[in-house]
This record gives structure tokens, sequence and C-alpha cells, in this order.
């Protein structure tokens, strides 16, 4: 592979690295709003009198929490899936300087070989 088609992979893993982070950043987001609404909703129960209220305080909180249980199952799902691709941006990564390595070496060895036939002559 060429240094140009090692670039491109790199950026292509970055941004995917950079879209994860940002729908863990959206799915922590929710899982904190659940949490909050879970909270309201039992400090609600403490305060109020209707038993109608109540029993629609604890259905809202069984609704939030299997909501928490599917974000955190995403979050889960979107941390692998970003350990997984920081692993090939790594590899990536390293087969790019050994590309540019291989290349700098090329370069060098042709103008080495180039100022030799042309001091010889």
């Amino acid at each position: 592979m060429s240094v140009d088609m090692y670039e491109h992979l790199v950026n292509r893993k970055q941004d995917e690295q950079a879209k994860l982070q940002k729908d863990l950043a959206n799915e922590t987001k929710k899982s904190a709003d659940l949490e909050k609404k879970i909270s309201d909703a039992q400090s609600s129960i403490s305060r109020t009198k209707s038993n109608s209220t109540i029993r629609s305080r604890y259905q809202e909180i069984e609704r939030c929490r299997t909501q928490l249980v599917t974000v955190e199952k995403k979050k889960a799902d979107i941390t692998k899936k970003l350990a997984k691709v920081g692993k090939e941006l790594s590899i990536a990564r390293q087969n790019l300087q050994k590309e540019e390595a291989r290349e700098t070496k090329g370069n060098w060895k042709q103008k080495k070989d180039f100022n030799k036939e042309h001091l010889i002559h």
C-alpha cells in the first residue's frame, strides 16, 4: 500500500472514532436524563398522597429503568466498538509510519545512487 492509502485509512478510522465518541456522549446524556427522571419520580412519590399518582410514578420509574438498561447496553456496544477502532487506528498509524520510512529510505537510496552515478562520470 502507498502512503496515501495509509493516510486515508488513518483519517477514516479517526472519523469513525470521533463518531463513536459522539454517540457515546449522546447515550451518556440519555442515561443521565433517565436517572434524573427516576429521581424526580421517586421524590414525587414521597410528597404525594394520591394512590393513582403514586402508581403512575412507579410505572414511570419502571419505564425509565427499562429504557436505562437499553441505553447502558448501547453504551457498552459503543465502548466495545471504540476499543476495536482504537486498535485498528493504532495499527493503521504504525503501518503508515513503516510505509513512510520505507518510502524515505527508497528516496534516499535513489539519491545516493544518482549522486554516485554522476560523481563517478
